[in-house]
């Protein structure tokens, strides 16, 4: 004869054997793993616990078509994630979050490119900057010029170099906000002439766009400079000027002989149809302009520099130029 008690814990186990069967109940639960991330993160590109990082290869300062990026994370040996660039050298990969190192698939008998590591969330953007080994070899072997009082700045990731007077201090500073469009500014660099009360400032901005164009814009409107295909020359969209399109008219080169837009106070001159410098600032715009044309590429297959008697006389007109201010 069954008890009460006995009675009643069979009917409270046959409860609790209902409910397990239903999915009711207690049931033993996974710890998460440390690199997951949960879907209810507010990061914009996360799929599937992966993020997305973007980025460029650009070989001799432009973007190359055709290489293969790796990541690789860090202390392991095989590559989790391989991404194809598109015709700019952009790629994306999709990555868990950690640190990976990324490698491209570029002959190195051929060229020479960084070690780069990323951490993953907190890089979302990253650049491989690449070089011809031929390049690096004629860039170290190039004429030497020396003009007294003045300095060489040389950019061999971004691929040119100007000349600005000695006694003025360079930083390199973070890229903040701009006004341009088209594109993304990847250095900034600043350049101030402390011996003068009111410290002139004179602003390097490198630009990289994959859509062959730059937008300026000011108070009075913008200007879109962009290269094109069909008709194989630099155009002009002019916002302030009854919105006109037309040819750009070039009237001013570099000494490397690359072309120089003249955009709202601001001296623009691009390197490829993606890579381009924007020389702006304090400064009157005749110092601007001045070091502007001493900009030359550090591929000289993208443009034919003056003689190296020309040059040392633009840089000593930019030499008198600031001394005269």
């Amino acid at each position: 004869m069954i008890s009460v008690s006995g009675f009643i814990a069979s009917i409270v186990a046959f409860i609790v054997a209902g409910l397990a069967i239903l999915g009711i109940g207690q049931h033993s639960t996974v710890p998460a793993q440390p690199w997951q991330v949960t879907q209810s993160t507010t990061e914009k590109n996360v799929i599937n616990d992966e993020y997305e990082v973007h980025g460029h290869v650009l070989v001799d300062g432009m973007g190359f078509d055709g290489s293969v990026v790796s990541a690789v994370p860090v202390g392991d040996t095989s590559p989790i994630q391989k991404a194809g660039s598109n015709p700019v050298g952009s790629f994306v990969l999709r990555l868990p979050v950690g640190s990976y190192a990324l490698s491209t698939d570029l002959p190195q008998d051929r060229f020479v490119c960084p070690n780069i590591t990323i951490d993953v969330p907190r890089v979302s953007s990253t650049t491989i900057s690449c070089h011809t080994i031929k390049n690096l070899q004629s860039g170290q072997s190039g004429s030497a010029i020396s003009v007294p009082g003045m300095s060489k700045y040389t950019d061999a990731d971004f691929g040119f170099s100007f000349w600005y007077p000695s006694g003025w201090t360079l930083v390199d500073t973070p890229v903040l906000s701009h006004n341009f469009e088209g594109g993304k500014v990847i250095k900034h660099l600043e350049f101030t002439d402390a011996s003068t009360p009111y410290a002139r400032r004179i602003s390097i901005d490198e630009f990289y766009t994959s859509s062959s164009s730059i937008t300026d814009y000011w108070r009075v409107g913008f200007i879109k400079h962009y290269f094109d295909d069909s008709r194989q020359q630099w155009m002009i969209h002019d916002h302030s000027d009854g919105d006109s399109i037309h040819p750009v008219d070039i009237k001013i080169h570099t000494m490397g002989g690359l072309p120089i837009f003249e955009s709202y106070q601001r001296n623009i001159v691009p390197l490829t149809i993606n890579n381009f410098i924007i020389v702006s600032g304090t400064a009157p715009n005749l110092l601007l302009q001045a070091l502007a044309k001493t900009i030359i590429s550090t591929d000289s297959s993208l443009a034919t520099p003056i003689s190296v008697s020309e040059q040392i006389k633009v840089i000593q007109a930019e030499k008198d130029a600031y001394a005269g201010q």
